[in-house]
């Protein structure tokens, strides 16, 4: 399981955290140290990603 930092496009907040998982990203709110996978919320597909951050 890979942690990224990303923009999505559609998502009003920026710099969200994510979940790679093959060609998707699991979306979730803040830092995976405070939000387990389990409780991550919405998949995108890698091509709805603007930009990766530095994590």
């Amino acid at each position: 399981m890979r942690y990224v930092r990303v923009i999505v496009d559609g998502l009003e907040e920026r710099g969200r955290y994510g979940i790679v998982e093959g060609e998707t990203i699991r979306i979730i709110k803040d830092s995976p140290l405070f939000f387990p996978p389990e409780d991550a919320g919405i998949k995108v597909s890698l091509s709805a990603v603007r930009k990766f951050l530095p994590p």
